[in-house]
């Protein structure tokens, strides 16, 4: 119950925090506006806020200087996500994920999806806006009506049903990757972004461009650490601190307006999170627990070493092994887990565990120490 009274003040705080904030960051599991290949484990809810204000009241093309929505996920089987948000009263969309093949040690977790699922054409986190009547046609009068730097395109791709295919990797403390193409809103026609979409090879814009996003995170300390991504149309940074229980994140979106874009544009700042029913999950059934623990050690020598163990292709934070016997210890829920040992001055070593409910894994390192001169 501690963990789950935890989870639900956290829920309190993010209400609080975004109620007066226009959201940023990605509905299903993702960074700070892109998905990824990692899903929710089966049978997790996840409610998420998000918000964002703009930077300056000088940003004339913003309609929205502040703005909030919200979601609900939900993990299906360990193979899918779905995910439905409101971004006004009005104004709801749905979000598919299907993991169509695991993360292994040499193979990323690679996903289907499609967000934006709605009857609105033209649709973003700030809704379809107000209807301008002086335009003639009806598709140029529906793409007008979204964020600001949106309408400086000549021509906006509707954001209804953005189909994509996405691949993420992790490697440990050096981060996880992540990259993906898709239609809809992921494509830019910006100073930078007309670069990242196949219009680059035409002289008009089409509808079923497609165009390509990437991002990256890194965990410098138990779940906490930066990231970045650009989702096709606008380059974001921020931070992040992340656990299976709930997550806060704080960012600077749009910022190519000051690399280089159009400098009557300016960026924005996000602050958004999630709590998860991951405790409540576990808390139902506790026999489905089991322990994991181990050692990492110098292959050659036998001394402990200080390693990062992190957990490719799900959400759950790095944890560092004793420096003095080089052990650890985690409770997991059951299940197949891939266990990554990392350190500095080491061959990053990769094991695949069973979690048997009520009983202890041991998976131990012998970690082999790289050569001086070699890089990898």
């Amino acid at each position: 119950m501690k963990r789950f009274s935890i989870c639900f003040l956290s829920l309190i705080i993010l209400i609080a925090l975004c109620g007066q904030l226009s959201a940023e960051f990605n509905r299903t599991t993702g960074l700070i506006d892109i998905p990824t290949a990692y899903i929710l484990p089966a049978k997790v809810w996840k409610f998420s806020m998000n918000g964002s204000v703009t930077s300056t009241s000088r940003n004339i093309w913003e309609k929205k200087p502040a703005d909030f929505d919200m979601s609900v996920s939900y993990g299906i089987m360990g193979k899918a996500e779905a995910a439905l948000s409101m971004f006004t009263f009005r104004d709801y969309v749905l979000d598919l994920t299907y993991l169509l093949t695991n993360e292994t040690e040499n193979v990323p977790a690679l996903a289907f999806g499609i967000q934006n699922i709605t009857y609105v054409r033209y649709i973003t986190e700030v809704g379809r806006g107000d209807v301008i009547e002086d335009e003639g046609e009806e598709h140029v009068k529906d793409q007008r009506n979204g964020w600001g730097d949106d309408a400086t395109y000549p021509r906006r791709d509707s954001e209804q049903f953005s189909a994509y295919l996405v691949m993420s990797k992790s490697f440990g403390s050096w981060g996880e990757y992540h990259l993906g193409i898709g239609r809809g809103r992921f494509v830019g026609y910006g100073s930078r972004s007309r670069y990242f979409n196949t219009d680059i090879y035409s002289d008009t814009e089409h509808n079923d461009a497609i165009g390509m996003f990437w991002g990256a995170n890194f965990d410098f300390f138990q779940g906490f650490g930066p990231m970045l991504d650009f989702d096709g149309r606008d380059f974001n940074i921020g931070l992040q601190y992340r656990s299976p229980y709930f997550r806060v994140c704080l960012a600077a979106v749009k910022l190519e307006h000051r690399l280089g874009g159009m400098q009557a544009l300016f960026p924005r700042f996000a602050l958004g999170g999630y709590a998860t029913t991951q405790a409540v999950v576990e808390e139902r059934a506790v026999k489905a627990v089991g322990t994991l623990t181990g050692k990492a050690w110098n292959k050659t020598t036998a001394e402990p070493v200080k390693a990062v163990v992190s957990f490719p292709g799900s959400e759950l934070g790095s944890i560092i092994s004793s420096e003095k016997t080089g052990s650890f210890k985690i409770t997991l829920p059951s299940g197949i887990y891939v266990v990554r040992s990392t350190a500095p001055g080491y061959y990053w070593k990769q094991k695949k565990v069973r979690i048997a409910p009520g009983k202890t894994t041991i998976c131990n390192f012998a970690m082999k120490k790289k050569k001086k001169g070699k890089s990898k």
